[in-house]
């Protein structure tokens, strides 16, 4: 791809969505931990979710703190019981706010970009992945802004204690940026060492979705990619 024309952007928040949180949440605080931990931490966001939706930890208001307070009471549980819901809920949430410096995120709904990354999954799993994907994907639209310390932590992107009936099966990184428009902000994978350029604009980079990752934070400027995530069948 030399340049790749973005259409179908949502005017949605720029922070990441509370499942999203819940999933940073179990990567950093959750190794070693036992079954209850995670148990609970899904329970608890699961109990929002169902009530407010998943959307981005910035649009939750007051007033939807007190929808699920009264919906936690109206379920049956004291008011002890509601505050250890809540206590779990904004350290999920507060681990998201410090750890997370994307500066700004966007969601595409665009049928011929999806169907543009599809085209190179399906390429990248034939050669080397061999894993069962579907042309199901999200995909978002991000910028990495020195201003504001642009950055991305360790993470992986499959759901591993999620509830759904599939899991991200490979992920996708799409280069936006002239490599001289920014410093700073490298894409690295934890436990692969590779020569390759991940810098130059149009590169499209395609990896199985387990692979630890992270974006160095971006010193000047600001970077620019689509990132995607394509699902299959649950891993086993």
């Amino acid at each position: 791809i030399s340049v790749l024309k973005i259409d179908g952007l949502s005017d949605s928040d720029n922070s990441p969505t509370l499942s999203d949180a819940l999933s940073l949440y179990l990567s950093l605080k959750g190794a070693g931990k036992d079954k209850v931990f995670v148990r609970t931490a899904n329970r608890n966001i699961e109990y929002v979710i169902q009530v407010l939706g998943d959307r981005p930890i910035a649009s939750y208001s007051s007033s939807d703190a007190a929808k699920f307070r009264d919906w936690l009471i109206d379920k049956g549980m004291n008011i002890k019981t509601v505050k250890r819901v809540f206590s779990s809920v904004r350290a999920i949430v507060n681990i998201a706010i410090t750890e997370k410096g994307v500066s700004s995120i966007r969601w595409i709904s665009s049928p011929e970009i999806k169907d543009l990354l599809w085209s190179y999954v399906r390429r990248a799993n034939y050669d080397a992945f061999n894993v069962d994907v579907d042309n199901n994907c999200e995909v978002q639209y991000t910028e990495y802004h020195a201003s504001a310390g642009g950055h991305y932590d360790w993470n992986q992107d499959v759901h591993w204690n999620g509830q759904a009936d599939n899991d991200r099966k490979i992920s996708v990184t799409v280069q936006l940026s002239d490599a001289d428009n920014y410093q700073g902000g490298n894409f690295e994978f934890d436990e692969l060492k590779t020569n390759a350029d991940f810098r130059s604009k149009g590169t499209v980079l395609v990896f199985p979705s387990y692979i630890r990752h992270r974006v160095l934070p971006v010193s000047s400027g600001v970077r620019q990619s689509l990132v995607a995530w394509f699902k299959g069948p649950r891993w086993k």
